[in-house]
């Protein structure tokens, strides 16, 4: 007997958020007086009356009062805005996050084997969504369950919990020691196992990293902003914590709204995802992308497009639909700056965890450049090569899922047409974007092996 299903309890994957062009947003907002039956009531009738979904609103105790969190397309961001300060009627201030990275998810740790299923998400449309949330297609909320692009929300087992929020500033805001401190926060809950069902988001407003989490016990909230104030003083760091009033939201649900599906009505939502801007231009040029990317969407590099693999197009297309050649050349520029720099710094480690021997690693370079004693100087395509052969050398792909190497001198070429201002990007975008997206897999596959067995995770300059 098959058991009966529903979407109560249930919310979409950020993925699914980010398919249909959505952004994370959230405000930090301040009513004098607070008067939190009027002030909730106000905001569900805001909800209902402008059709949006995926909004959560949190009492918080201290100088705020309500912290909201909504998934909102770009073109209803300000409207929303403008919207909510009048039905805060004694609305002082509102300051707002934008979220450009989404660094950590529960979910995704507490499932690390549980990938999305990539072809469910490229059939993800309104319909498609509208029905699994009103519980009329049963069958395709279990598919989507079973693809984890639903991700069930266990209500029940938090409760009693805690909830709260930590708002992250430090001075020093470049990416590597942004970098450094994701990664010191996530080995922190895991070894500690003291927060739980947390995420971690970076991006840009009231904070630069922000952090959300429960607790078993009240003390217990304080353990973790502490530490990040002790461990990372030297970037001059600072901490804002807003404790929730309950255990869970009060105003809100995960559904995905009709002002979504109004603001994409027509769209293609896979170019939506890349470049929005262009359903907006009148750019000649606009028609050549439109049928390109319409290409691209159902080839199998398109399917497993990150985050910043995302980013990397829609500068580089955004580029070419304003006529900003020197845009999109810089865009190439960092990309290829970014992943040989996080090369170069990890060989050594990654070489010597492998090999695990002194005169094979010596070998080694001498395979690669006689000349180059050390990866200083090695080039794109020796430090490629040098972990080609040392992951062959110690048959590392058989203990690897999807771990194949191709021929790296297509991407070798690009890097170094770009690096020498050697390409006409007005002429060549389509050759040169698409010999791009043909090796991002290889790409994907050998940084993920070089942060397994590094433990330092990549971060593009882009993100």
């Amino acid at each position: 007997m098959t058991e009966d299903i529903n979407w109560k309890h249930k919310g979409w994957h950020y993925l699914a958020h980010r398919r249909l062009g959505e952004v994370l947003f959230y405000y930090l907002a301040r009513v004098r007086p607070f008067n939190p039956h009027v002030t909730l009531a106000a905001i569900d009738r805001l909800i209902t009356e402008q059709r949006l979904g995926s909004v959560r609103v949190f009492p918080i105790f201290g100088p705020y009062d309500l912290l909201i969190r909504a998934w909102l397309h770009p073109s209803i961001e300000t409207e929303f805005r403008e919207w909510l300060q009048p039905k805060l009627e004694h609305c002082r201030s509102l300051f707002p996050f934008a979220v450009t990275s989404v660094d950590y998810k529960w979910y995704l740790h507490q499932y690390p084997d549980r990938e999305v299923d990539r072809d469910q998400l490229a059939m993800l449309t309104g319909d498609v969504i509208r029905a699994v949330q009103r519980d009329e297609n049963p069958e395709m909320l279990r598919k989507f369950i079973n693809g984890n692009l639903v991700v069930e929300r266990q209500e029940q087992r938090i409760a009693n919990s805690i909830k709260f929020f930590v708002a992250i500033n430090l001075e020093d805001d470049a990416p590597a020691a942004k970098t450094d401190i994701l990664r010191g926060i996530e080995r922190f809950i895991k070894e500690k196992r003291l927060v739980q069902f947390a995420s971690i988001y970076t991006g840009f407003g009231f904070c630069s990293i922000l952090l959300k989490g429960q607790v078993n016990q009240f003390f217990d909230v304080a353990t973790l902003p502490n530490w990040i104030g002790n461990e990372y003083a030297e970037f001059g760091i600072s901490t804002e914590t807003y404790l929730v009033h309950g255990p869970t939201h009060v105003v809100g649900n995960e559904d995905i709204g009709d002002a979504t599906f109004d603001a994409i009505e027509g769209k293609n939502l896979f170019i939506q995802s890349i470049i929005p801007e262009l359903f907006h231009s009148k750019a000649e040029i606009k028609h050549d992308i439109d049928l390109y990317l319409r290409e691209v969407e159902y080839k199998e590099p398109a399917k497993r497009l990150t985050q910043q693999d995302r980013k990397l197009l829609h500068d580089y297309f955004y580029g070419l639909l304003v006529d900003d050649h020197t845009r999109m050349a810089q865009t190439l520029f960092v990309y290829f700056y970014s992943l040989e720099n996080f090369l170069r710094e990890n060989h050594k480690v990654f070489i010597s965890k492998i090999l695990k021997s002194g005169p094979e690693i010596g070998d080694l370079y001498k395979k690669i450049n006689e000349t180059k004693e050390s990866g200083k100087f090695l080039s794109l395509g020796d430090l490629l090569n040098m972990y080609k052969l040392a992951v062959e050398h110690r048959n590392v792909m058989d203990n690897v899922d999807g771990l194949e190497f191709g021929d790296w001198q297509k991407l070798v070429h690009i890097r170094n047409l770009v690096a020498h201002g050697d390409v006409d990007l007005a002429r060549d975008w389509h050759s040169i974007i698409e010999t791009l997206l043909s090796q991002l897999p290889m790409v994907h596959n050998l940084v993920s092996l070089i942060e397994k067995v590094t433990e330092k995770k990549y971060s593009p300059q882009f993100n």
